[in-house]
């Protein structure tokens, strides 16, 4: 075998421990494999995640999974984008099959695969679907959690019930939801009427024996167009289309009138006429209800349905548009707000969340911030004592701080407490309108996805005095929402 066959087929010993630690849970790995090609009737039964991983590396060895391997750290590294040992092994087993293609073809190696270049940046077509799990942030932490987990149970639970493979697919997270783009190589009917289906029956089995807090309810919309991939993300009006579609009033309306729902459905005008306007796969037109959608970036006619519960209704108020008012009781219900909190209960200036082993820099912070009384600042590790309700302390101040501070890090992955935080001040104010979530950044470390899109504060980590100049002039700014020097700048003509 030779040393690029091998890098093809098998793991390297880090990316063994690594996916042993990431993909510890036997569901969540099994969900990996039977995506990456694996047959779901001969996954490792391994009692240890180590051993389960060290058998899938056997399997891969002698070659009855092709491309195995690329596809498992694809799929991780979809799930982990900034997971370093991931990026470094999807790297090495695409410069692998390149060799290895140059060599078989008698030609010189080509370029790395994964390297963007004008080509690849092309619009192409594909199927965009945004998911949302209704009343998220009403929940606690854990409960977010585990919604977060079983959102995606179900959903790769669904995509592989309805034959849609894997490699297809691309998925972001949104913390309380997904945004996934399929190919356009997958049937827009097989969509709208198999993976709903599935969907549908992954919700209600999710669901049974979950008592409400816990339970999961979804909005989905489904549009069709032009997107271009990015190294974190998507552009392109359909992907705009898909996440305004998905929060429009007229889906958001359907829950607190129907109480049994526990999926809706919206789709484009476009989407719907080649879909189940065509009666495609059995889908029923009946079955759906044209709304009128009035939203940033997209205002026309979609189509609603709500699948598996007959006789469903639609609040439609005074203004006849389908849509519940901002006002109405349909959306006072729907809100996102928290319960309400004691009277005592502290405002707190910032929060700030931490993985653990960045709390040093959470607690440098804090003190930095309340010097002088500047600023009231929330850090796990002071304020909340023994014998407190951790995950109640913590929700509560989630509901009052007016701003949450995250420090940045590779270790913010390994922290699903942090990243629920975080996450939840990014939803509350996704376009930073209103400078709710601040990331703080110690030396050269690059974050990716969402936390990329928002401007950070740097500190060197090396010069006490000078960060703390830095962190205290940075959040002045961020707090006041403006900045203007002091003293005019430079002239900057007649250079001598």
């Amino acid at each position: 075998m030779t040393d690029d066959v091998k890098q093809l087929r098998q793991l390297r010993a880090e990316d063994l421990a690594e996916l042993a630690d990431v993909f510890y849970q036997r569901q969540t790995a099994d969900h990996l494999l039977a995506d990456a090609g694996f047959s779901r009737k001969n996954l490792p039964d391994a009692s240890t995640s180590g051993g389960r991983w060290a058998d899938v590396n056997v399997t891969l060895g002698d070659g009855s999974v092709p491309g195995g391997r690329l596809r498992i750290l694809e799929l991780a590294l979809d799930r982990y984008p900034a997971n370093d040992v991931f990026k470094q092994g999807v790297a090495e087993a695409r410069r692998a099959a390149q060799r290895l293609a140059a060599t078989e073809s008698g030609g010189a190696a080509a370029e790395p695969a994964g390297k963007p270049t004008g080509r690849d940046r092309l619009p192409r077509p594909a199927t965009v679907a945004v998911l949302d799990a209704v009343g998220y942030s009403r929940n606690g932490v854990m409960v977010q959690l585990a919604i977060r987990d079983g959102l995606r149970e179900i959903f790769y639970d669904a995509l592989a019930d309805a034959d849609i493979s894997a490699a297809a697919v691309k998925v972001q997270d949104t913390g309380d939801g997904l945004i996934v783009v399929i190919s356009g190589d997958v049937p827009k009917a097989v969509v709208a009427a198999d993976l709903v289906e599935q969907l549908r029956r992954g919700v209600r089995g999710y669901n049974r024996g979950r008592k409400d807090a816990g339970a999961i309810r979804l909005r989905l919309s489904l549009h069709h167009g032009d997107v271009v991939e990015d190294r974190t993300g998507w552009a392109g009006d359909a992907v705009i289309v898909g996440t305004r579609l998905v929060d429009a009033p007229p889906i958001r309306a359907v829950f607190p009138t129907n109480p049994a729902a526990s999926l809706a459905v919206i789709m484009s005008s476009e989407f719907y006429g080649t879909t189940a306007a065509q009666e495609l796969l059995g889908l029923d037109p009946g079955s759906y209800r044209e709304v009128e959608v009035v939203v940033p970036k997209f205002t026309g006619r979609a189509w609603l349905t709500v699948p598996g519960l007959t006789g469903w209704t639609l609040e439609v108020p005074a203004d006849g548009d389908g849509a519940a008012t901002p006002g109405s009781a349909s959306a006072a219900a729907d809100a996102s707000g928290a319960d309400e909190l004691p009277e005592d209960a502290v405002q707190w200036d910032f929060l700030i969340a931490a993985a653990d082993t960045d709390e040093s820099w959470g607690a440098w912070i804090a003190h930095t911030l309340e010097k002088d009384a500047a600023y009231n600042v929330h850090i796990e590790t002071w304020d909340i004592q023994a014998a407190e309700n951790l995950i109640w302390k913590l929700e509560e101040a989630m509901a009052v701080a007016k701003r949450t501070i995250v420090i940045v890090s590779a270790n913010l992955l390994s922290s699903p407490k942090a990243q629920a935080v975080w996450m939840e001040a990014w939803r509350k104010d996704p376009v930073g309108q209103g400078r709710s979530l601040v990331p703080v950044i110690v030396g050269d470390y690059q974050p990716t996805g969402f936390l990329a899109s928002i401007k950070p504060i740097r500190l060197t980590g090396t010069s006490p005095d000078a960060d703390e100049r830095e962190l205290r002039e940075q959040l002045r700014r961020t707090v006041n929402g403006k900045y203007r020097p002091a003293t005019p700048p430079v002239y900057p003509g007649m250079a001598s």
